[in-house]
């Protein structure tokens, strides 16, 4: 019985068993949200926090772990370990680095003695490199996963004798030491660490030199100090001009370090390149709104540049405010470069600082209407253009939205809020502009052979329309709807090029809703004018349409209304062909065509006397030539 009960109980069958029920033990119900918590992820220790207590990149994981699993052991022995890694496989890892990050060696030994740790995480040097029992154990049985992780992870968080254990007991690669973890260890600022790892670094001064000003970019000076007399020392200068040494500046500015950067800017000799950086400095401060910093530096900069920053990098224009003078003479282009940015509060604390712009006249004026410009001729902050509108002259800001195009530019960005806008505001696109952007947006369509949903009849509803297709509605609404909209947008495609699939699936749509047979004769005429490719398209509707022969006699040259005809004449019965010919002499006489006059005559040989003499008369009524008069006075007699 003893035998079958081992069986039973073994790990491989208790695994394969809870893999195919849902039941487990009601103590290890905790767990079923911590079997997620795997830290066997590379990103995880390829990174050191910014923060004040340094966290470490198991940090998360052991505090959900130490909440359920330090209770847990303490009610049931380390034996029930192997029952709960059993049931519930993906709480072994997270586990194993709890026990190293916390050093809870005891359950390091436990489960190695069952399960091999080598196997069970990539982390645990990493986790437990704070303990040095716990690394001394990792050490005796074997193991050695991300040995330089692990030496980074000690140099940045101060543990010296861990770091030492590492760099003698295991086989650390040479690249564990980097730019990133000189970094991490000036921001933790132990000077213990850099003491010994500074035979390392010495051979590289650029090393030297980034250890030594970031250490003062974090504000621990003393090790800044130190650091700096061995650079003396070595008769090693401080790169002022790097780009790692300008990113130290940024560091004790966006940190608001004052102290780390005023000792950081006191070792620049170079004039021209100390402005440069207090510069740099003054606009890092203000965007991360380190007062103190900004305090500090304003003295230091010119007026000028004071108002630069004031304008490009004071979001809400709160931190240089009160440093600004308003007498200064400030530039239109550097308020009109950069007033997309502003936020509404911003604009209006601008226009009311600087005396130029506050009062009424021509600079304020030019400012106004740039400003209004920028942000109509860019679609943006609508917010900021009602604004401008509402100061200035009505002329004027006609003279910006239409006369220099800003909304013909914009009205794409800007979408129909703009729009709408400015139709309140009785600034209106001509009919012919909004054809224009009609057009623009109907050859923007991606499939040629469909109706865009802003130019159906039948459903031209705004729902789940694009913010263009809304464009193109509101404009519709505009130009009397969608037949009329078609109207317009037939004739335009007809002037184009390569537009033949598109004209053929609007004209398709347009036939079926235009009622007025004059308007239907007038835009077929005119789509006749212009392409050769549209004139063939048309040609080969003829034979379900003959009357289109009437319009294209008008349009077309007198050989290919020739063409037609004769082909017309072999499909067509005598009769219709010569209503045909009476209607389409009407309209050429009327168009004075003489020469399609003359040939339409000869063909109807003195028939349909009728429609000869209505073709008279409309020649009459267009003043027509002597010639053609001559022409119908021999077929009238």
């Amino acid at each position: 019985m003893a035998s079958t009960t081992t069986a039973l109980l073994s790990h491989d069958v208790l695994q394969r068993v809870c893999q195919y029920q849902d039941g487990i033990c009601e103590d290890m119900r905790p767990f079923l949200a911590l079997a997620v918590l795997s830290s066997d992820d590379d990103e995880l220790t390829d990174y050191w926090d910014f923060t004040e207590n340094l966290n470490g990149p198991h940090q998360a994981m052991a505090d959900a772990m130490t909440a359920i699993l330090s209770p847990w052991l303490e009610t049931y022995d380390l034996n029930r370990l192997i029952l709960l890694f059993d049931c519930l496989g993906g709480v072994r890892e997270p586990i194993v680095v709890w026990a190293a990050y916390v050093a809870r060696v005891d359950v390091l030994i436990f489960v190695h003695d069952q399960y091999d740790l080598r196997g069970l995480s990539k982390n645990l040097l990493v986790a437990g490199v704070a303990h040095l029992n716990v690394l001394t154990y990792l050490h005796s049985i074997g193991y050695d996963r991300k040995t330089g992780e692990a030496a980074r992870e000690a140099a940045i968080r101060g543990h010296t004798s861990s770091l030492s254990f590492l760099l003698a007991e295991f086989q650390v690669p040479h690249e564990w030491l980097s730019d990133n973890t000189i970094e991490g260890i000036s921001f933790g600022g132990y000077r213990s660490v850099v003491e010994m790892l500074l035979p390392r670094i010495v051979p590289n001064p650029d090393w030297l030199r980034h250890v030594t000003s970031y250490a003062a970019s974090y504000d621990h000076l003393n090790l800044a100090n130190w650091l700096f007399r061995q650079m003396v020392e070595l008769d090693i200068s401080m790169d002022v001009d790097g780009e790692a040494f300008e990113c130290t500046l940024s560091v004790a500015s966006n940190r608001g370090n004052l102290e780390g950067l005023q000792w950081l800017l006191a070792i620049i000799n170079q004039p021209t390149r100390l402005v440069e950086l207090e510069t740099h400095c003054l606009v890092v401060a203000i965007r991360f709104e380190q007062r103190l910093v900004v305090e500090w530096l304003v003295p230091r900069v010119s007026p000028s540049t004071l108002v630069q920053a004031y304008l490009a990098n004071d979001a809400n224009g709160t931190m240089l405010h009160y440093f600004i003078d308003p007498e200064y003479d400030v530039p239109a282009d550097e308020i009109v470069e950069v007033v997309h940015r502003w936020s509404l509060e911003k604009m209006l604390r601008v226009f009311e600082t600087f005396s130029k712009l506050k009062q009424r006249g021509t600079f304020r004026t030019e400012v106004l209407k740039r400003c209004l410009h920028q942000m109509v001729w860019f679609g943006r902050r609508l917010e900021l253009v009602e604004c401008f509108v509402d100061w200035m002259d009505f002329v004027d800001v006609q003279d910006v939205v239409l006369t220099q195009k800003a909304l013909h530019r914009g009205l794409q960005r800007g979408g129909v809020a703009m729009l709408d806008f400015f139709e309140t505001q009785n600034i209106h696109l001509t009919p012919a502009e909004m054809d224009d952007e009609l057009f623009v947006i109907l050859r923007q369509v991606s499939d040629k052979s469909i109706l865009p949903g802003w130019l159906n009849i039948q459903d031209n509803k705004d729902q789940d329309m694009s913010d263009m297709d809304k464009i193109a509605q509101w404009f519709v609404m505009r130009r009397d709807g969608p037949v009329a909209t078609l109207r317009h947008m037939l004739v335009r495609l007809a002037q184009g090029k390569k537009t033949l699939l598109q004209f053929k699936t609007l004209y398709a749509e347009w036939l079926t809703v235009v009622k007025d047979e004059a308007e239907r004769k007038s835009v077929v005429k005119k789509c006749l004018q212009h392409s050769t490719e549209i004139q063939q398209y048309f040609e080969s509707r003829l034979a379900s349409d003959p009357s289109l022969f009437v319009l294209m006699a008008t349009t077309l040259r007198l050989g290919t209304v020739q063409r037609i005809h004769a082909a017309i004449a072999r499909t067509t019965t005598a009769d219709k062909l010569l209503c045909l010919e009476s209607d389409a002499l009407v309209e050429a006489a009327e168009a004075g065509h003489c020469g399609i006059v003359e040939f339409l005559l000869n063909k109807m040989s003195g028939k349909d006397k009728g429609g000869i003499h209505r073709a008279r008369e409309a020649a009459l009524a267009s003043s027509c030539t002597t010639a053609m008069l001559e022409l119908f006075r021999q077929y009238e007699t």
